[in-house]
């Protein structure tokens, strides 16, 4: 089901939950939560007791902020998926390096919230949470010049 799908069918009484992956606050869970009482279910908290990061590595912590959502009162614990950039291998490292700082400096990332309330989570100390794939060369040097320590797994190859 997807996610317009998904959330009608809660609205309606169809399904008793969702999982969605967007940015937050997306258009389907506002819209659901304007026709039927939503909560947020805390998942991240039984996932830590379990293997499930050892087998899903590219899930996250996410936390739904009190009063994100009409019916969301307090902080809420979930799980996320990060976005990730792909670029061609043999894309200059220069310019990786160029467009990673633009996206994650002060100014870019006042206008990435411009453009959507979700890039609030597009910070330096959360870009690589979630990442279980190596690292572009250009990419591994803008996080390196941040300060951000990059472990041999993410290391560009």
């Amino acid at each position: 089901m997807l996610g317009a799908q998904a959330g009608e069918a809660l609205s309606d009484g169809k399904a008793d939950a969702f999982f969605w992956t967007g940015p937050e606050p997306d258009r389907v869970t506002m819209e659901a939560a304007t026709k039927k009482p939503i909560r947020a279910i805390d998942i991240y908290t039984p996932a830590t007791k379990t293997d499930f990061f050892k087998q899903f590595p590219y899930f996250a912590r996410y936390v739904f902020a009190a009063n994100s959502y009409k019916g969301i009162t307090e902080d809420t614990p979930t799980l996320g998926i990060p976005v990730i950039w792909y670029v061609h291998k043999d894309l200059a490292p220069a310019l990786v390096q160029k467009i990673t700082e633009a996206a994650y400096n002060k100014d870019g990332n006042a206008h990435m919230l411009k453009v959507h309330a979700g890039s609030k989570d597009m910070t330096a100390q959360r870009a690589l949470q979630g990442v279980t794939i190596s690292l572009h060369k250009g990419a591994e040097d803008h996080w390196r010049a941040a300060g951000i320590q990059i472990s041999d797994a993410l290391r560009a190859k």
